[in-house]
């Protein structure tokens, strides 16, 4: 947040999930979540967007929202806001202390979330330092150790200058134009044969088509994937691979970043604006087709037959996902969450094995091993 300092990093968010998105720890080593000098020096404003009046109004990308909370999000993934009007930091670590929040209407986190509680809704003498803190911090030093950090990782390129952004798409559009256009096992784009490997470039595919409806000036109707899903796959591939989990917050945040949906033009695809209360603008995910991890991953692992000499394919449903089915399996912005997760892994899981595959057939490719 603006003006809200933390002397230690909290490191990733204490919502860290499984691929799953079915379970959580308090924190990567397991403990607490709460980083033994964590709460000091916390000022703030309402929001992610600390002492910005506006929060969603771009500031400059390289200083928009340096901290970024995991809050309460609705089933919408728009957050959900107290009764001043700040949104809800939250942990999924019941030694806090708290009641969890009522499910009802909370985006589905799959397991006990529980707020933490701010200054504006305890009474007053409970708050330390209460000349120093504003309505929307945490009440005191205690609960401020359970507050967590969204880490973007690498998608913080997402910051870099428009004209950067702009001739990376250029690059992109070059590479599709007249090209025989497929997607490889995580959905990425793949012209005449060469994959768009580029975090940055995918990262631009992700931008446009959100904003246009459109790849540059292509119009990717007739690509294998919908429109959503390439999304969700160049999310994906422009994420962080290892030790990185693409949530609802990721997601929301990036488009804040990116100034999605206030950049989206008259081309744009997608239902009308979805507000907090506050004026800011969310993307609506509402028409996010019903997601299945089966049907979209139901293809085959060619081994590397010089490694393992006789290996028969596997499913990629086996290898990457334990063959678990996935846990969205209708619509709207938990489905398109699920989507971008699943994606990264499989990406991340083919990244990993290296030169022990042959193969990996392409994302909603059928198998027959």
């Amino acid at each position: 947040m603006k003006g809200m300092k933390f002397v230690s990093a909290i490191g990733v968010a204490a919502l860290l999930m499984t691929g799953s998105l079915a379970s959580a720890a308090a924190a990567p080593d397991g403990g607490s979540g709460k980083p033994s000098d964590a709460g000091q020096g916390i000022g703030g404003g309402k929001g992610p967007g600390g002492g910005n009046p506006n929060p969603g109004k771009s500031q400059g990308k390289g200083a928009l929202y340096a901290d970024l909370m995991v809050i309460a999000r609705d089933a919408d993934g728009v957050p959900i806001l107290d009764g001043n009007d700040c949104y809800q930091p939250i942990t999924a670590d019941a030694s806090i202390g708290v009641a969890a929040m009522p499910t009802d209407g909370l985006y589905p986190y799959g397991y006990p979330v529980y707020p933490i509680p701010l200054v504006g809704s305890a009474p007053a003498a409970l708050a330390e330092d209460e000349d120093e803190l504003e309505v929307c911090d945490p009440l005191n030093e205690y609960y401020a150790g359970f507050v967590s950090e969204v880490d973007l990782g690498r998608l913080n390129l997402g910051r870099s200058p428009e004209k950067v952004l702009l001739k990376q798409l250029d690059d992109v559009v070059a590479a599709l134009t007249g090209a025989a256009v497929t997607v490889d096992a995580s959905g990425r784009l793949v012209a005449d044969g060469t994959t768009v490997d580029s975090p940055l470039q995918n990262l631009t595919i992700y931008q446009s088509i959100l904003e246009t409806g459109l790849v540059g000036g292509l119009d990717p109707t007739a690509w294998p994937l919908h429109k959503w899903g390439l999304t969700a796959a160049a999310l994906a591939a422009g994420s962080p691979k290892e030790g990185f989990v693409i949530t609802v917050d990721t997601v929301q945040y990036l488009n804040r970043i990116l100034d999605i949906p206030a950049d989206a033009g008259s081309g744009a695809i997608f239902p009308p604006n979805l507000s907090d209360g506050t004026g800011e603008a969310f993307l609506n995910f509402q028409s996010v087709p019903a997601y299945s991890r089966t049907a979209t991953f139901p293809g085959c692992v060619a081994w590397n037959q010089d490694i393992f000499p006789g290996k028969a394919p596997t499913s990629i449903m086996t290898e990457v996902f334990g063959n678990a089915a996935n846990v969205a399996p209708n619509g709207n912005v938990h489905a398109y969450v699920q989507f971008a997760e699943d994606a990264h892994q499989v990406l991340v899981w083919v990244h990993d094995q290296g030169i022990l595959l042959d193969s990996v057939d392409p994302i909603l490719q059928p198998g027959t091993c």
